[in-house]
């Protein structure tokens, strides 16, 4: 059938024009070309096209290797027979034919299982990546693979771990012998990982809670938290476990707890002195969290109203917010009346008297009680609004300016805008955050077009700040690098001039945060090309896994070549050539 197939013309391998040579060409053009004629081949076609193409997986052109290998993950299941060939250059010389090989096996389906298994024990992080995240499609069918992927979890890549746990998680309640068995190895460095993954699946052992509840009180604060997410997943959590963890030196720590507490709800109520002391933390996400939580508390969280009214002063914006959502929604579920008032919340709960309400008149003996009428809050003009917020500082009458710009009359609307623009000028930071927040949540599109060019400046300053601290080389630096990779592809213009910066520590940053960003930074990649000859070796390695994120078709000539260089560069320094 084989030899009717290529003498009908199908496939002639000696001809350069045949379907087999366009499929393997570096041509770009012709090689998609093919890869459209190939998908109109019927299967059993496309079956016998992979016997042919089988013995150029061991040719001596890696680019050809490459290719071939592209091509067979095109046709998925339907080349199974060239696992065992796939396998193989899993070890092959060259980075980008082992990646496009694990990448023709992860398309492969089940009966890829094995040769993924030992694909995310290669030395080369791109090829695990690729092999974990195919387990991790496989679903429950990737449970033979489970001893391996709890291995992974220790893996020193992070995005290794995060898909190891994901594909753990889809095997289910089979997974857990395993990964607690690891739990009790004290080789094994990533217990927090263990945790989260033990919490995160249905249906593990009963022992289980008895087991994590020790690490409630590990000296590591993320696995503490990790202990804690897990036990109130399983319903075992006790709210004074939770409140323990409150007092971390950890911050994210701190963060975490008060908002597992707000999950909890008023049965955390126990809680709720511990999180009015939070409102005062060094760390805005701390006290953004403990408003948020001390407001899910109904009426056990009205002792904290005094707390929460000092909240609305304070200088983040998120938590001032937090604090005015907290103070409605506590004086909404105790009964107390709300409302604003010379520029503050207006809140009395049980218990706490205000002496700026008056006592209401008793009804006179015999008489009908006065109809109560439902509150309403006055839409006041922008301006005397504006006048206040600037002499009282509070955000409760820029919160009153917002209701203006989406329920006043045209003219108010107008004038809310206006006096919201005017105050993104500000020279005080929490106010201008205040007033954007205020028309982000408008949402109208003539709020938009006052705030899109005051998010940008802002945006730009942000970078600007970022940039500044990779400069100083500080300890801050990776969390710079953090802020940067998480703001997305509008870092790319400023991260790009930093390749070009004298301090090796600023290149090599530069370098991770486009690894981070991957795909997202392709504009990058003509200068990251550049960088493949950056005078350290640190530099050009960091640079070329970028490259290998972004998988661009742009750098893989450049990437060959890299790794042929980097492989005689030292037999060429002990000849003094410089290449």
């Amino acid at each position: 059938m084989l030899m009717a197939f290529l003498l009908s013309g199908g496939l002639q391998a000696a001809d350069p024009g045949s379907l087999t040579q366009r499929l393997v060409s570096t041509d770009n053009r012709q090689h998609e070309t093919a890869l459209n004629d190939l998908s109109a081949l019927p299967p059993e076609r496309r079956q016998e096209l992979v016997t042919v193409l089988i013995p150029m997986l061991h040719g001596t052109d890696a680019g050809r290797r490459e290719r071939v290998a592209e091509v067979l993950q095109v046709m998925g299941p339907l080349a199974a027979k060239a696992i065992p060939d796939l396998k193989q250059n899993l070890s092959d010389d060259f980075p980008y034919v082992r990646i496009r090989s694990a990448e023709a096996l992860a398309h492969m389906g089940p009966a890829a299982l094995q040769a993924l298994v030992e694909a995310l024990q290669n030395d080369n992080h791109m090829v695990r990546l690729v092999a974990v995240q195919a387990l991790a499609q496989l679903g429950a069918q990737a449970k033979p693979a489970i001893p391996v992927l709890a291995r992974a979890l220790d893996d020193k890549e992070v995005s290794i771990r995060q898909q190891a746990a994901t594909a753990l998680e889809n095997c289910g309640a089979d997974a857990s012998p395993v990964l607690m068995l690891a739990l009790g190895n004290p080789a094994f460095k990533n217990r927090v990982g263990l945790v989260e993954v033990l919490g995160a699946i249905d249906g593990t052992p009963p022992h289980l809670p008895a087991q994590l509840t020790p690490f409630l009180s590990d000296s590591d604060p993320d696995l503490r938290l990790a202990a804690v997410k897990a036990l109130t997943h399983k319903g075992q959590t006790s709210v004074s476990a939770v409140s323990l963890t409150l007092s971390s030196e950890n911050a994210l720590v701190r963060t975490e707890s008060a908002d597992i507490l707000a999950d909890i709800g008023p049965e955390a109520s126990s809680a709720v002195p511990r999180l009015i002391g939070l409102l005062k933390d060094p760390d805005a996400h701390v006290r953004a969290s403990s408003a948020h939580a001390l407001g899910k508390m109904r009426e056990a969280g009205t002792p904290a109203i005094p707390a929460l009214r000092e909240a609305l002063r304070d200088a983040d914006r998120d938590v001032a917010t937090r604090a005015q959502e907290a103070l409605t929604a506590l004086t909404v579920t105790s009964g107390g009346p709300h409302e604003i008032k010379d520029g503050f919340v207006s809140s009395a709960g049980p218990g706490i008297p205000e002496s700026s309400h008056r006592s209401k008149p008793k009804p006179k003996p015999n008489l009908p009680l006065p109809s109560k009428k439902p509150h309403v809050v006055p839409i006041a003009t922008p301006t005397r609004l504006q006048a206040s917020y600037l002499k009282l500082d509070s955000t409760a009458s820029i919160h009153a300016l917002e209701m203006s710009a989406q329920k006043g009359i045209s003219e108010v609307r107008s004038a809310a805008l206006a006096a919201l623009a005017s105050l993104l000028q500000s020279p005080d930071d929490r106010i201008r955050e205040a007033a954007a927040s205020a028309l982000a949540r408008v949402g109208t599109e003539d709020a938009r077009k006052i705030l899109d060019p005051y998010l940008k400046q802002e945006e730009l300053k942000k970078i600007n700040r970022l940039m500044g601290e990779i400069q100083k080389s500080t300890d801050s630096v990776k969390g710079a690098i953090d802020g940067l990779a998480a703001m997305g592809p509008v870092v790319v213009p400023a991260v790009t001039k930093a390749l070009k910066d004298t301090k090796t520590t600023v290149r090599l940053s530069a370098a991770q945060i486009f690894t981070r960003l991957g795909p997202a930074a392709s504009a990058a990649v003509p200068r990251l090309i550049d960088a493949l000859n950056d005078k350290e070796e640190t530099v050009r390695r960091q640079v070329s896994k970028a490259l290998e994120v972004m998988n661009s078709p742009e750098a893989k000539n450049p990437l060959r070549i890299y790794y042929i260089k980097e492989k005689i560069r030292p037999y060429l320094k002990r000849l003094n050539i410089s290449i």
